[in-house]
């Protein structure tokens, strides 16, 4: 058994690290030559390397299996024990960060890209599988929570570990949190900033915290299809109910009430005269309360007009002092 963290690089490092340095300007399988060396298995094709790639390792049995023309870019393996394994389909592109703890695994499917720094993390034996043809964009995906939730009561902890699947031809949009146990159905779309902790069914697009269904019967695919654009979605050009209205006063808010019609009426370019008849008078009653008498009797004098019988209106102009 190895005790001691080996690490490879693919770049040149500095010769008084305490781990292995071994530089990549040569030959590319040589990346892979330590580890096979203290009887772990590499099988498959070198793959192509850019930017900084290392591989941390300890233990016995781990297994790296590449296809043909995998890219590595920027990708740190870190295999954190015996019997980590990896495989990787042809054809596809790491990006990132991929920790594989003893007897646990990560297999990522051909044609599958990461195109930008990721985190894929396979602890306490279970595994991460994600299917062929998929895009990941700077997305995490875990099958543990890394630390123990214990019921107080037995004594038991109650959070074991889950694996994890992503389908076949599955978008993953910018920094999407995938937690343990979730499948992620085939031909999905989940959203920006989202975090899945439930399954996705297949042809389905998600968003949002937790991740809820915003469409079904949907797939994706890279290439952009010619679409004439569309126009930013308008604000929203309507009033607060008459219950609205009487809550905002009654919470002591008038002067919040006052800066809603404001905006509405700048918004759709309407004056005090378009409004409906509640708007009006509350509108009117909330410059009465916020002590704007002048305006509160211009107002009110408007919806008298329009409502001769209105009580309440009539009662608070003739609060309103005569001299103004």
């Amino acid at each position: 058994m190895i005790n001691a963290l080996a690490k490879i690089t693919s770049t040149p490092v500095n010769p008084h690290h305490s781990n292995i340095g071994l530089s990549m300007s040569n030959e590319k399988s040589e990346f892979f030559s330590e580890f096979s060396a203290v009887g772990n298995t590499f099988d498959g094709m070198a793959p192509v390397l850019h930017g900084k790639n290392t591989l941390n390792f300890k233990g016995l049995n781990c297994v790296i299996q590449l296809g043909e023309n995998v890219t590595f870019e920027n990708v740190r393996i870190e295999m954190l024990g015996g019997s980590a394994t990896l495989i990787v389909g042809d054809n596809a592109k790491l990006n990132g960060l991929i920790q594989i703890a003893p007897h646990s695994k990560i297999e990522i499917g051909e044609n599958t890209v990461f195109n930008r720094l990721s985190h894929l993390s396979a602890w306490e034996g279970a595994s991460i599988r994600i299917g062929k043809n998929c895009l990941c964009s700077n997305v995490e995906i875990r099958t543990s929570d890394m630390h123990s939730i214990v019921d107080l009561i037995s004594g038991d902890r109650i959070n074991p570990a889950k694996s994890t699947v992503i389908e076949d031809h599955v978008w993953l949009g910018e920094s999407v949190t995938i937690y343990k146990g979730v499948t992620v159905g085939s031909g999905s779309v989940v959203g920006g900033h989202s975090v899945v902790t439930s399954p996705v069914p297949r042809y389905t697009a998600v968003s949002g915290i937790p991740a809820k269904v915003i469409k079904n019967r949907v797939s994706w695919q890279r290439e952009l299809i010619p679409f004439a654009p569309l126009p930013a979605t308008p604000l929203s050009q309507k009033l607060a109910s008459k219950e609205d209205m009487a809550k905002t006063i009654k919470d002591g808010d008038a002067a919040l009430l006052i800066f809603d019609i404001d905006m509405f009426m700048k918004g759709t370019g309407t004056n005090f005269e378009d409004l409906e008849g509640y708007a009006q008078f509350y509108y009117a009653r909330s410059q009465y309360l916020c002590g704007n008498f002048p305006t509160a009797k211009e107002l009110l004098q408007i919806v008298i007009s329009r409502n001769p019988q209105h009580k309440t209106a009539i009662e608070l102009i003739a609060k309103i002092p005569t001299y103004l």
